[in-house]
């Protein structure tokens, strides 16, 4: 019964291990795609700027309110953090924190790519860009919501669990099969002789 038991939880762990590593690469998957769109725009509202377009004159789309819309959106910072621009329609209420403008300074090509939750409680995947033009600093950033991401993710999570649930009841049930045949192989041995 000993070696029964602890064969299953070897098993189990086999499973356990497989499975978790399978959610942890989808989780990162998912997350890290749901950066490509804001990549590009932050890349290429800071390749304007840098050119010599004004904050204002760049179109980074309609107004939206970023907690109930799943847009794109785009905020330009001044060197201090003060919004330049916005296609927010409240921005004042997506300042940054602390520190993140200075991280982008030491990010590689000045770039950084995190998951953002303002006040408002809501995740966006957000991409800041440094930028500059003369002598004066920008930093754009680039974001949208990430509530359908985060679906997908506990969805993949829930199905990763039923078939782990699924796959500990099979380690079980061919371990029960294996040694019922096993006892069965013995009785009929034993009525041969």
């Amino acid at each position: 019964m000993t070696s029964i038991f602890k064969t299953w939880v070897l098993h189990s762990l086999v499973v356990t291990v497989a499975l978790g590593a399978v959610y942890f690469v989808s989780h990162y998957t998912l997350r890290q795609s749901a950066n490509d769109p804001q990549i590009q725009l932050a890349n290429d509202w800071a390749d304007q700027i840098n050119t010599g377009a004004a904050p204002t004159s760049i179109n980074m789309g309609t107004f939206i309110d970023p907690t109930h819309s799943l847009a794109l959106f785009g905020i330009v910072y001044d060197k201090d953090g003060n919004i330049a621009s916005s296609s927010v329609t409240a921005p004042t209420t997506m300042l940054q924190p602390d520190g993140v403008l200075p991280a982008v300074e030491t990010a590689p090509n000045n770039e950084l790519r995190f998951t953002w939750k303002p006040a408002s409680g809501v995740r966006f995947a957000t991409v800041i860009k440094k930028t500059s033009f003369a002598d004066k600093t920008y930093y754009v950033l680039a974001a949208r919501n990430l509530q359908e991401v985060d679906r997908r993710i506990s969805f993949v999570g829930f199905m990763v669990f039923c078939v782990w649930v699924v796959g500990l009841g099979l380690v079980a049930a061919v371990q029960h099969s294996h040694k019922a045949s096993g006892a069965l192989r013995r009785v009929v041995g034993k009525r041969k002789k």
